[in-house]
């Protein structure tokens, strides 16, 4: 479903009753971050903290982020789960942070709690079809 009805924004979604959704953010690569992993840690999760205070990553055991690697298109790439809650509902999201070309692609799948597991298998094979050029 595409929505255009706010000028300022474009929003493309699963159905006009599922709000599922994928977004696609491009940042140029710092080096003050030695890796994806830094990145993701100390960059974009700590900016999504100022914004949901009730954020709620997917940690390994000690207690550290986790952190699934991958390549899409050959690039480094690492992708991590998290959840946050937001008018009231809890919405999970993925993460995929890949590297090409000096940059560092974000694509976020964003779903409420109950339909997140409706569409993971349709945003894997989503990014298993991503190609740079």
């Amino acid at each position: 479903m595409l929505d255009r009805r706010d000028p300022g924004m474009t929003s493309v979604y699963y159905s006009e009753e599922d709000f599922s959704n994928v977004s696609v953010t491009v940042f140029t690569a710092s080096p003050d971050y030695s890796s994806l992993a830094d990145y993701a840690e100390r960059y974009y999760f700590e900016q999504f903290k100022d914004n949901f205070n009730n954020l709620d990553l997917v940690k390994n055991q000690d207690g550290t982020l986790k952190l699934r690697t991958l390549k899409v298109d050959g690039c480094d790439a690492v992708a991590a789960d998290y959840s946050a809650v937001f008018a009231g509902k809890t919405y999970k999201f993925r993460s995929f942070f890949i590297s090409y070309g000096g940059s560092i692609y974000t694509v976020t799948y964003t779903a409420t709690n109950d339909l997140f597991d409706a569409h993971t298998d349709a945003v894997e094979g989503m990014i298993e079809q991503m190609r740079f050029q």
